[in-house]
């Protein structure tokens, strides 16, 4: 076994993702104060994607799969190859080079691949049911970059782009979320951890996380009703009996209530782009902003508190989680409203991203501390 590190992942990739997430939004600050600068909707994409949510989906991950598989912690090549490539990536979306931030973004999932494989092999004890989730949404990421990246290079577009853009911008996030809301969200609300033993609910997920493919394919062949109702009835079904969203949950934690409020934001998101498909990239955003951000940001809060050995007991009596979501939450239905305000549509991109801005910065304000210091109680995970 080897020896356990004192810096942990999330410690460095964590404040990376806040850096992302502020530059990812401020590009529409930048659109609308000053003219002259192009419309930034492939940058903010590829950041918001690409380093913010890849900084805090792999500090999570790189943090927390050691002690799932019980196997050995990252090692220093891993944390400086992981946070190389972030920035890498980073780089080269600022830069406008599409195809080099899709193929450096493709070597940055190869790379966590490769650390999750290596913990996997060494595993000690049994993995959990959700990681059939976590597999697919690392080689969603991977192979959607890769096909995304060949496309740019080559101009070819067709299925192959359009499967890659689904994969990488939509399926990436929405396995993670869909397997990691698997744990978290009943841990959290306080129902404690609730995996099934033996092979049949890793078999389940194995089914869901087909089948989620199989409709991203469907949305990518021009089926895009037909893709998205079989993408809302698997989506619903974890809603309702892996995340247990509409159980009444056991704590009075503003964590646990940021964990299910983003849960429905997932899924009314998805649902509302199936119901009006002409508005579907504005729908979008009460997922990937309210949904995608806001349990983000949540399961960032419970890793800093348990992992640097902080009292639980913030998560129940802090005011600023809850003003945290409920700007994440006003920054999310603000973009929605965006398209239905006429000439003012760019003000509310506006709007919306000091909003976001806001809530990042007030979260980045109570938490940092917390990730650069331990604190003084017993070690949590």
């Amino acid at each position: 076994m080897m020896k356990q590190r004192t810096l942990e992942p999330y410690r460095l990739l964590f404040p990376m993702g806040i850096v992302f997430g502020l530059i990812g939004v401020s590009v529409w600050v930048a659109h609308v104060l000053v003219p002259q600068y192009a419309y930034p909707a492939q940058t903010h994409s590829q950041l918001m994607i690409g380093t913010f949510l890849f900084a805090f989906a792999a500090g999570f991950l790189m943090t927390a799969i050691p002690k799932m598989t019980a196997s050995f912690p990252a090692q220093n090549f891993e944390l400086v190859l992981a946070c190389g490539l972030t920035l890498a990536t980073a780089l080269t979306a600022s830069l406008n080079r599409p195809t080099v931030f899709y193929l450096t973004s493709a070597f940055s999932l190869f790379a966590l691949i490769g650390f999750f494989l290596r913990r996997f092999q060494a595993r000690t004890k049994a993995v959990p049911p959700f990681f059939p989730f976590v597999v697919f949404g690392l080689l969603s990421g991977f192979f959607g970059a890769l096909f995304v990246g060949i496309s740019s290079a080559t101009e070819a577009g067709g299925f192959l782009e359009a499967f890659g853009r689904k994969l990488y911008f939509e399926g990436l996030t929405l396995f993670l979320v869909l397997g990691i809301g698997s744990r978290l969200i009943p841990v959290i609300s306080g129902r404690g951890v609730v995996d099934e033993p033996g092979l049949r609910p890793i078999l389940r997920n194995l089914v869901l996380a087909t089948g989620l493919l199989l409709a991203f394919s469907v949305e990518s062949l021009g089926f895009a009703f037909i893709g998205g109702l079989f993408k809302v009835v698997i989506v619903s079904w974890i809603a309702v009996f892996s995340w247990g969203l509409f159980r009444k949950s056991k704590t009075k934690s503003r964590l646990a209530g940021g964990m299910r409020l983003s849960g429905f934001m997932v899924l009314a998101g998805i649902v509302m782009a199936v119901v009006q498909p002409f508005f579907a990239v504005h729908w979008m955003h009460l997922t990937y902003m309210a949904g995608f951000g806001l349990m983000t940001l949540t399961v960032a809060s419970r890793v800093t508190l348990a992992h640097g050995n902080y009292d639980l007991a913030f998560e129940a009596q802090s005011k600023a989680l809850w003003i945290c979501g409920a700007l994440i939450l006003t920054s999310a239905l603000t973009r929605v409203a965006a398209p239905f305000m006429g000439a003012s549509y760019s003000m509310h991109l506006l709007y919306a991203a000091v909003v976001w801005i806001l809530a990042i910065a007030l979260w980045a304000a109570v938490f940092l501390k917390r990730i650069f210091r331990k604190g003084d109680g017993p070690a949590g995970c």
